[in-house]
């Protein structure tokens, strides 16, 4: 009976190599289109990320019936009875390795074909090539590309030259990356099978990876007439109409991906990235919402989502995303960092900001904006020499980028290397000297040449350059009104001073200002008004309370002059003058001690003493030591 079963079973089976020859069992399901996104380094931190390239493929389609309609899994148990009994019978192998295939057990088809093929195949020669295509075809399902390729090319020099064997090395050379020859091989593939939607479509994902869009778009727009319910083709045709910049086309062919499979995240991806380069940041931001929900372990979905937050001002939100990336394992080139570093100097976080943009600046040292955002970062936590090293380097690297030679001015000239501040405020200049962004050099330069070279008339030139260009700025407004006052020109001050309060933007600083251009005009009235608002908006200065002071001083209101000083000391306890001031007025009425103790207060909060502080200093001690030995002289004409 057995032998009986055993002779049948192998009649069985030889009938099966026949059935699977007539239907072309041997011909592989194509491995099924990954799509195509490129890591693109971004420029600035703000741009968005596309992903990786998809490399975990759908199941592929069921392909030709096998073994005359009958069930895999049946023909692979009748397989496993005679390879109980023989286990290198090479028809039960390659039977059952085309079976296991079928049923894309991908692991177990590729283990018999390996037998298979190691073993005699005196009784299948013919199908030697089918083996070596089916292990490739397994090697690629396993993630095994660069196997799977070495695997087609034997199945080549074993005289496979038909369209599966090209299909099987193109999808291979696609996910390695070699996409001209990937392109070769599915050129071959399509000559033979013209009508395969699979083909037509690897070939416009290759062909828009060498950059031919044109080509690209008609072999994807060839490959949706073949297969109009394939997402994954539509999807590809927008990146490529996106890349054509044909923006409406690209939107309604993501749309229509999305209607047939609204499962696939990375289509949500890329269009939360193109609702963003619209400006449509809430739309954006619900693509992304909706493209984490299907993939909450994709980094780069996180990272544009913070980016998006980000832009929408929402920080704190933006931030909890980029940490999400960044545990997740987000790579450098997404620019998670660098975003990151961002978020936390706008939220004043800088020590925090400092350091992920450290981390970014070494990711992308030839980016001129991380250097700077690093520069302003370290400036912020007071380490000025630092943060001028990271804008000169930024200014090295972008040097053709005008505020950066602007910031960079400003630096030098708050480290006091004021000719080095000069020679970048020109810089910045000659590079743009007409938009918008060169008012704040134009009046940064006129300060520094006020300030430090005294050439008023220059720093006012500047000025009035900067408010040619835009008559509303407001510190350009600010410092012509101080250089016009300075120069003896009140009347032509106080106007610009009335439109910087107009402004609403009057602080304690400008009021102050305003008061003293009052004074000069013989405004006294109106300018002690100034000065008392200008007292009540102060927070830790004593400018508004000494310049009060002084009017009441000038009008003989000592009393009054020494209460306006004594709450500027309130206000500013390390104020040098209010100190001084009050020494002044107690000596004056006859309290030398009290006197003495506010110079002494004045000179402790000095480090350099002032030559006048220390003259009435000098000038009480001695009083107060002409008054001891009067007293003593007097005490001892009394003994």
């Amino acid at each position: 009976f057995f032998f009986d079963f055993c002779c049948n079973m192998r009649r069985c089976l030889s009938q099966c190599v026949r059935l699977a020859k007539l239907h072309d069992a041997y011909a592989l399901a194509s491995p099924s289109i990954v799509t195509s996104h490129r890591l693109r380094r971004p420029l600035l931190i703000r741009n968005f990320h596309s992903g990786p390239r998809l490399r975990d493929d759908p199941a592929p389609d069921a392909g030709p019936l096998l073994f005359g309609g009958r069930d895999p899994r049946a023909v692979a148990q009748e397989c496993d009875v005679i390879l109980a009994t023989n286990p290198k019978e090479p028809t039960a192998l390659f039977t059952k390795a085309v079976a296991l295939h079928k049923l894309q057990r991908w692991e177990e088809a590729l283990a018999v074909a390996t037998l298979a093929l190691d073993g005699p195949l005196d009784d299948v020669r013919s199908g030697q090539t089918t083996l070596r295509l089916l292990r490739a075809e397994c090697l690629y399902q396993t993630k095994q590309p660069a196997e799977a390729l070495k695997e087609a090319d034997l199945a080549i020099d074993e005289g496979a030259e038909d369209d599966r064997v090209h299909s099987v090395r193109a999808h291979c050379l696609y996910l390695l990356g070699n996409d001209h020859e990937a392109l070769e091989a599915v050129e071959k593939a399509c000559k033979t099978q013209p009508q395969n939607a699979a083909m037509q479509h690897l070939r416009g994902v290759l062909l828009h990876a060498v950059g031919q869009h044109q080509d690209a778009l008609g072999a994807l727009n060839r490959a949706s007439r073949l297969g109009p319910e394939d997402p994954l083709t539509h999807f590809e045709r927008g990146r490529v109409l996106r890349q054509l910049a044909d923006t409406e086309a690209a939107m309604a062919a993501f749309k229509k991906a999305i209607a047939l499979d609204p499962d696939l995240p990375f289509v949500h991806n890329i269009m939360g990235i193109m609702h963003s380069e619209n400006g449509d940041m809430e739309d954006a931001l619900q693509a992304w919402e909706t493209a984490i929900a299907l993939d909450p372990e994709d980094s780069s979905m996180h990272a544009n989502k913070g980016k998006c937050l980000h832009k929408l001002e929402r920080h704190e939100e933006a931030i909890a995303e980029f940490q999400k990336a960044l545990d997740l394992g987000a790579d450098k080139d997404s620019g998670v960092q660098a975003a990151l570093g961002e978020c936390l100097a706008v939220l004043g976080r800088h020590e925090e900001a400092r350091q992920a943009l450290g981390v970014a600046v070494q990711q992308f040292p030839e980016e001129g904006a991380l250097h700077a955002l690093h520069a302003f970062s370290l400036q912020a936590l007071g380490d000025l020499s630092k943060a001028v090293e990271a804008m000169e380097t930024a200014c090295k690297l972008e040097s053709g980028e005008a505020k950066w030679h602007y910031v960079l001015g400003k630096m030098l000239h708050e480290s006091s290397r004021h000719e080095e501040a000069m020679e970048a405020l020109n810089r910045s200049l000659e590079l743009d000297s007409k938009t918008k962004a060169a008012v704040d050099a134009f009046t940064a330069r006129g300060a520094v040449v006020g300030s430090w070279l005294g050439d008023k008339e220059a720093a006012l030139k500047d000025f009035e350059a900067a408010l040619a260009i835009d008559a509303d700025c407001f510190r350009a407004n600010v410092f012509k009104a101080m250089a016009l006052d300075e120069q003896g020109l009140p009347q032509q001050a106080i106007e610009l001073w009335d439109k910087v309060a107009a402004m609403g933007q009057a602080d304690s600083k400008i009021l102050t200002h305003r008061g003293k251009c009052l004074v000069r005009l013989g405004k006294l009235e109106e300018s002690k008004e100034c000065f008392e608002k200008a007292m009540e908006e102060s927070v830790g200065t004593a400018e508004p309370h000494k310049a009060l002071g002084a009017l009441y001083w000038q009008q003989g209101k000592k009393d009054e002059a020494y209460v306006a000083w004594s709450m500027g000391s309130d206000a500013d306890p390390t104020d040098v003058y209010c100190h001084f001031l009050q020494g002044v007025y107690l000596s004056e009425i006859g309290e030398p001690e009290r006197a003495l103790e506010a110079l002494d207060k004045a000179l402790h909060h000095s480090d350099v003493p002032p030559q006048e502080v220390l003259e009435m200093r000098n000038a009480v001690a001695e009083t107060l030591v002409y008054i001891d030995e009067a007293r003593d002289k007097s005490w001892d004409e009394k003994k």
